[in-house]
């Protein structure tokens, strides 16, 4: 494999894996990845379907690391420091929808200086960006509703949010699904222009998209980046015969990184042996299925006990990591009092029906009962039954308790898991909670945004 690297030096990448995997609870998804992304132009990330590349994309984002079943080994490096000391990539997920609030406020809250503007000088950085990009149309409609907009400019204005941050790499995850032709074209056109001044590492499936946007091309295939050129050599002379049958046909072979020989046919060889590393990660003790965390060693969300397991089992799960804490979300209490106490742990019940939102009352409750919680040194988890709706719309109300935007609470929490905040009575109850903690009078002193 030629590396693109001959294109530019280490000193120009953004982004360097080095023999970096992956994985969740015992199923390996990224084996040894060894990718580097230049400080500019665009790259395609390709594969088959369900190859890996979300994954790989939320873990260089760091939002793979919240949930308590994922595993890594290997290095990576950002800004040239380890992941995480220079901050992390900004992530557009897929199918990126919006849900709230209006379009001036979906743009600047992407703002990284926004506390420090006032409103005019807030409106000036909007204009300058969106001229820059020829997105400046969207300067007309700054108090429309952003539900309101097409799919497509609903996408345009996520990618613009994260643009407004200055990030050292955006990531998209395959921006065009659910577009029409014209509408992927005005996406494919502002990642391309954005890409002259800074770095974006595209997910994408689509081969013609690729090939008319992509300066550089990245084939991940059974957990490894099996070519990486710029985009022209790759698809004109592709070096690899996975690279060949992926131009040809659209996918290629990719068997799972850690399946073995015998269930594989006779055709399909076998992935390289996984690293040792890998091995060593693997087999370390992996938290509660669906488990993740909110705020690492703090607040998580979590499946009602007895779901996944028995409830003993999850509980005792629910301890490894630390929680002492439950907020339960169900429209009954949890009936488990002496297995709590057993293991150091208390259950505070607010009832909310499936699908729907707490009230305002209930949302102050539970959020000072968060923080108080936090400031004594208890580890909270939030649950309801599968551990999404109710459970990611107090998640959410807790973020905005502590002095996020609606829009900002929801994108940051569905960077995380994507199924956190189900249903339009939950995103309009944030929109509703916001405007309350917004009003002076609403505002305790010592507390969170509050102070």
């Amino acid at each position: 494999m030629t590396p693109v690297s001959q294109h530019f030096t280490t000193r120009d990448s953004v982004l360097r894996l080095d023999g970096f995997g992956a994985g969740f609870g015992d199923r390996v998804i990224l084996a040894e990845i060894d990718l580097e992304v230049p400080d500019n132009g665009l790259m395609a990330l390709m594969g088959p379907t369900g190859v890996g590349k979300s994954t790989l994309l939320r873990t260089v984002c760091g939002a793979a690391q919240q949930n308590a079943s994922f595993k890594s080994w290997g290095e990576m490096r950002y800004l040239a420091l380890v992941a995480g000391e220079a901050g992390w990539p900004r992530l557009v997920m897929q199918d990126a929808r919006l849900l709230v609030s209006t379009v001036y406020e979906n743009l600047v809250s992407g703002l990284s200086n926004r506390s420090r503007l006032t409103l005019p000088e807030q409106r000036k950085a909007l204009t300058r960006v969106l001229e820059e990009l020829d997105s400046d149309r969207f300067m007309g409609c700054l108090e429309q509703s952003v539900v309101e907009l097409s799919l497509a400019d609903q996408r345009l204005i996520a990618i613009l949010r994260h643009v407004l941050s200055e990030p050292g790499l955006l990531c998209v995850d395959e921006p065009t699904v659910g577009l029409d032709e014209a509408g992927s074209r005005s996406v494919l056109t502002l990642l391309a222009r954005y890409a002259e001044q800074r770095p974006v590492l595209m997910a994408t499936h689509n081969l013609a998209q690729a090939g008319d946007w992509a300066d550089y091309v990245a084939l991940l295939v059974s957990g490894r980046i099996r070519e990486l050129a710029p985009a022209e050599t790759f698809f004109t002379c592709p070096e690899t015969e996975a690279g060949r049958a992926f131009i040809r046909q659209g996918t290629c072979a990719s068997p799972s990184p850690d399946i073995t020989a015998e269930v594989l046919d006779e055709d399909t060889p076998p992935p390289p042996p996984l690293p040792e590393k890998a091995h060593q990660a693997m087999n370390a003790w992996a938290g509660p299925r669906g488990f993740v965390w909110l705020d690492p060693g703090e607040l998580a969300g979590t499946p009602r006990p007895g779901v996944i397991h028995n409830v003993e089992q999850d509980l005792d799960a629910l301890a490894r990591v630390g929680v002492t804490r439950l907020l339960t979300l169900l429209e009954t209490p949890l009936d488990c009092d002496a297995a709590l106490a057993e293991r150091g742990m208390q259950s505070m019940h607010i009832p909310v029906d499936d699908m729907t939102a707490p009230t305002v009352t209930q949302a102050v409750t539970f959020c000072r009962q968060i923080w108080r919680w936090i400031q004594q040194g208890e580890v909270v988890a939030a649950h309801c039954h599968a551990g999404h709706g109710r459970t990611g719309t107090a998640l959410a109300a807790y973020r905005i308790w502590q002095g996020l935007a609606a829009v900002e609470a929801i994108e940051s929490l569905r960077a995380i898991e994507p199924r956190w905040i189900q249903s339009r009575e939950q995103i309009e109850f944030l929109e509703r909670f916001e405007k309350f903690t917004q009003s002076p009078e609403h505002r305790p002193s010592g507390e969170p945004g509050y102070a």
